[in-house]
């Protein structure tokens, strides 16, 4: 049966539509880019690396390193993992959203009690 839960971009569209509307700093990390081969080459040698979260939301002296999923069937993986050490280890704050609700749902917590998201 195939899975007619919304795409993981989807998802992050409706998202970035709040997060624009109510002023919310933030920036997307394009690693998932659908580009040709020797564009992929160049966005790695300019730094892309494989892991890095979908969304980095920002205020004041902090960051929130915000990895997208589909709220059925996305999967978590290893460089995922790895990155989300090394973000926690220096001190930010790392979460993955399945949909959008759940990604608002946890930047409400980050931007409005400054509490750190486990």
């Amino acid at each position: 049966m195939k899975n007619k839960t919304p795409l993981e971009g989807k998802e992050q569209e409706a998202l970035v539509l709040r997060l624009r509307r109510e002023g919310i700093p933030f920036y997307s990390v394009p690693n998932g880019a659908n580009v040709e081969p020797h564009h992929r080459a160049l966005m790695k040698r300019e730094g892309m690396e494989n892991g890095v979260s979908d969304l980095v939301i920002l205020k004041y002296k902090d960051a929130l390193y915000l990895e997208m999923k589909r709220r059925k069937g996305g999967v978590w993986g290893p460089d995922q993992k790895a990155f989300k050490t090394k973000i926690e280890s220096l001190g930010f704050q790392y979460a993955v959203a399945k949909g959008a609700k759940e990604a608002w749902e946890i930047i409400h917590a980050f931007d409005k009690l400054g509490e750190h998201i486990d």
